[in-house]
């Protein structure tokens, strides 16, 4: 009875529910795949490199790269050799295109050995040494200069 009384009031047919339901039902499948059900996220470049302080490596370094626009950073570390990959999150290798500041240390708490060479203060400092990374596979030698090369 109630059914007939909207019907009849508002032009809506209680018969029309669950077709209405099943066409709702179906536009937010269509919206999901649509949106697509793989990764989502900003496009990332790929990072590898060497660190290397007056021409020499830097082992076990923590690197940071942060986008000078604003965004996430992304962080790495390096090995024996220097060398390093940066990784946007988790598992997630790259980094944002655009101008980067680089942040590189390998200082530890005291009372623990630092690995030699050890990084200058002013690199463990955003905005004392930036890059540029491009779109698609980048290779960068960061070349650091020791406080005593700078002073001459």
């Amino acid at each position: 009875m109630i059914w007939q009384h909207l019907s009849a009031q508002n032009g809506f047919d209680h018969r029309s529910l669950p077709t209405t339901r099943l066409h709702f039902a179906t536009l937010i499948i269509a919206l999901c795949l649509l949106c697509g059900c793989g990764e989502s996220g900003p496009e990332l470049a790929r990072v590898k490199g060497v660190v290397l302080l007056d021409g020499v490596p830097v082992p076990k370094a923590v690197v940071i790269f942060t986008p000078i626009s604003g965004g996430r950073p992304s962080s790495g570390g390096t090995d024996d050799k220097g060398e390093f990959e940066l990784f946007f999150s988790g598992d997630t290798k790259g980094v944002l295109p655009g101008e980067q500041n680089v942040t590189i240390d390998n200082s530890r708490p005291p009372g623990r050995p630092t690995p030699q060479p050890q990084t200058p203060a002013r690199y463990r400092k955003p905005g004392n040494y930036t890059v540029s990374v491009q779109p698609g596979d980048n290779f960068l030698t960061i070349e650091l200069v020791s406080d005593k090369k700078k002073s001459r």
